[in-house]
């Protein structure tokens, strides 16, 4: 039976390569790194970043020997806080140069709905390795928090960036509250949440 696990600072290396794979082709992280050429390896300083940000909330989880990983922050943990906030913007500044500040503000925009004085775990970041689609992964590494959420009777809440991942997030429960279009003409981002399972 497939498990996750908490991910250890010694897996963020083959962490980062499973999410820059992950991420390739979506519609979000495309926009961001409109440069098809060069979008592997700014996926890679990009999820690199988004781990170690993860790792100290305590809940950053694996499954399959590193072929899945999911990103969640804990109630009551800011994920962009006085510490990490600052690091983002140097690091989409490093990668987008002038960009930055666009991409930034279209992000904030559709992440103003999240919740602020409700108890919740979110779900900042969740991908499989391309190669190991379809095969569970990443079912598992929802599975530990969310089992938390029902225990504790607490939300949990998510975007979704690639309508192909709508379905699989329904399945466990979460629903769409929101469709953001990003910059005008740009990607749909899918706000989402899930009650917890009494």
């Amino acid at each position: 039976m497939l498990r996750a696990w908490h991910a250890l600072a010694r897996n963020i290396p083959e962490l980062t390569e499973t999410l820059a794979s992950a991420f390739q082709d979506d519609p979000v992280t495309s926009w961001m790194f409109d440069v098809p050429e060069t979008r592997p390896d700014q996926l890679r300083v990009w999820m690199r970043f988004v781990l170690e940000m993860g790792l100290p909330r305590g809940h950053l989880y694996t499954a399959g020997e590193n072929k899945a990983a999911a990103v969640w922050s804990p109630p009551d943990v800011r994920l962009f806080d006085e510490t990490w906030a600052p690091r983002m913007v140097e690091t989409l500044s490093g990668l987008l140069g002038e960009r930055a500040g666009e991409v930034l503000q279209h992000l904030a925009q559709a992440l103003k709905d999240v919740p602020r004085d409700e108890p919740h775990f979110y779900l900042f970041t969740l991908g499989t390795h391309a190669r190991h689609q379809g095969h569970g992964f990443g079912a598992r590494v929802l599975e530990p928090v969310l089992a938390i959420c029902d225990a504790q009777g607490l939300a949990a809440h998510l975007e979704s960036s690639n309508p192909r991942n709508v379905p699989f997030y329904q399945r466990h429960g979460f629903e769409v509250t929101e469709e953001i279009e990003l910059a005008g003409r740009g990607p749909v981002i899918r706000p989402m949440r899930r009650e917890p399972c009494r």
